[in-house]
C-alpha cells in the first residue's frame, strides 16, 4: 500500500524542524483495489449530489424525495406548497375553494387582504373555507394565466385576480422587441424554453435565477434607459389578452371569476427624492415601500395604468358571467390607504376587502344554499 500526503512527494520525508506532515490519504497499491476505491468514491459523490439536489427541491418547493422536480416547481413553487399539486378540488365536497392570483398586494408579506377576506368567508361558512393564495411579489397577469392554465384538474368556487402594475414594467424594452406573451423578458423566455424541453435541472434553475436577477425581475428598478422607451405601452393589450384567456378557461371549467381594476396612487408632485424623504401623500414610515421607479418613469407608468384599467374594464363589461369590482375608483387615493404606488396600509387593506365583499357575498350565500 502507498500513502500520499498533500503537498509532499511519496518519497519525501520531513527534515528536522520542518512543519508537521500533512494528513495522508490512503491510496491502494494494487490496480484492482484502486478501481474499487475510485468506484466507491464516485458513488459516494453521486449520492451526495443526489441528496443535495433532493434537499434543495424539498426546501424550495416541497417536492417529496421520491419525486422529480418539474419546471413548475422552479417557476411556481407555491403551487405544490399550497397543496394544489396533489389535491383535486371537488366542487361537490361542501368546501368553498377560493383561488387568489396576482402580485405582492395580495401576498401576506405585503398586506393582510387574504387574511381579512378569509375571516369574512369563515364567518359565513365556518370550517368550510379553503383559500389557495398563489399571489407572489413581481408576478404579472401572465403568471396568473399560466398558473390557472396549469391547474386544469382543479375546480374553484371563486377565482379572484388582481394584476396590473407589474405588467407595466414589461414595457421597458425597445418597442420592436415587445412580445404579448412577455417572452422578451428573461423570466418568461426561460419558462417557455423549459416548458418546451419538459424538464429542468438544478444547474439550469440556478442559471435562470441569475439571468432573471440580471434583468431586474421580479424586483428591482427598471433600467432608466429602457424605461424611457415605454411611451407606447404594449402591456394594456397583453394584460387584456391574458385575462381574456383566463376568463375563457374559467367559463369552460365552471369557475366563477372576479376581475378588478388596479388601484394605484402616484401623487402629482412625485419625485424620487420626495418619496425617499417621506414628503408625499403616502403613509409613513413604511420601510417596505417601493418607489414608482421600480416600474418605470412616473408619467409613463401612469399612462400605462390608465390604459390597462380601461382595457380590463372594457373586457369585463363584455363578459356578463364575470364579476367586476372597480378598485381604482372605490379605493381612496391618499396616505390613509397607500404606502406607495400600489401597496396598502391596514386601513387600505380593509377598504379593499369592503369593496370586494358586496360582490363576493352573494356567491358565498348561493354556495351555502347548496344541498
Amino acid at each position: 500500500m502507498r500513502w500520499f500526503a498533500f503537498g509532499h512527494s511519496p518519497a519525501s520525508s520531513p527534515s528536522p524542524g520542518s512543519p508537521p506532515r500533512a494528513r495522508a490519504v490512503f491510496w491502494p497499491k494494487k490496480n484492482s483495489r484502486k478501481l474499487i476505491f475510485a468506484s466507491t468514491y464516485v458513488v459516494f459523490l453521486g449520492a451526495l449530489l443526489w441528496f443535495a439536489q433532493k434537499a434543495y427541491w424539498r426546501l424550495a418547493a416541497g417536492v417529496p424525495f421520491d419525486r422529480s422536480a418539474t419546471v413548475w416547481d422552479h417557476y411556481f413553487p407555491q403551487i405544490r406548497l399550497s397543496g394544489l399539486t396533489d389535491r383535486q378540488s371537488n366542487r361537490y365536497d361542501r368546501q368553498f375553494d377560493l383561488l387568489l392570483l396576482g402580485g405582492s398586494v395580495l401576498e401576506p408579506a405585503w398586506g393582510d387582504i387574504a387574511e381579512r377576506l378569509t375571516q369574512r368567508l369563515e364567518a359565513k361558512l365556518p370550517g368550510r373555507v379553503r383559500v389557495y393564495n398563489l399571489a407572489v411579489a413581481g408576478f404579472t397577469s401572465r403568471d396568473s394565466l399560466l398558473q390557472y392554465r396549469h391547474l386544469e384538474h382543479q375546480r374553484f368556487d371563486l377565482v379572484v385576480v388582481y394584476d396590473g402594475l407589474n405588467d407595466v414594467r414589461l414595457n421597458c424594452c425597445p418597442p420592436e422587441l415587445f412580445r404579448d406573451d412577455y417572452t422578451h423578458n428573461a423570466r418568461y423566455g426561460g419558462l417557455a424554453r423549459r416548458l418546451e424541453a419538459g424538464q429542468i435541472s438544478l444547474p439550469a434553475a440556478a442559471l435562470s435565477n441569475l439571468q432573471t436577477a440580471w434583468e431586474g425581475m421580479p424586483l428591482g428598478s427598471a433600467d432608466p434607459r429602457l424605461a424611457n422607451l415605454a411611451t407606447d405601452p404594449g402591456s394594456p393589450r397583453a394584460l387584456r389578452a391574458n385575462l381574456s384567456e383566463l376568463s375563457d378557461l374559467a367559463r369552460a371549467r365552471g369557475d366563477r371569476l372576479l376581475l378588478m381594476s388596479y388601484a394605484w396612487h402616484i401623487p402629482a408632485d412625485y419625485t424620487a427624492d420626495r418619496f425617499a424623504e417621506g414628503q408625499l401623500d403616502y403613509h409613513t414610515p413604511a420601510p417596505r415601500a417601493c418607489g414608482v421607479e421600480m416600474w418605470g418613469r412616473p408619467e409613463l407608468v401612469a399612462l400605462a395604468m390608465r390604459r390597462q384599467n380601461a382595457a380590463v374594464a372594457e373586457l369585463a363589461a363584455g363578459l356578463p358571467d364575470v364579476l367586476w369590482v372597480d378598485q381604482d375608483a372605490q379605493l381612496p387615493h391618499d396616505r390613509e390607504h397607500f404606502i406607495d404606488p400600489c401597496h396598502l396600509t391596514p386601513q387600505g387593506c380593509e377598504r379593499f376587502v369592503q369593496n370586494l365583499w358586496p360582490v363576493v357575498e352573494p356567491v358565498v350565500d348561493q354556495f351555502a344554499r347548496l344541498p
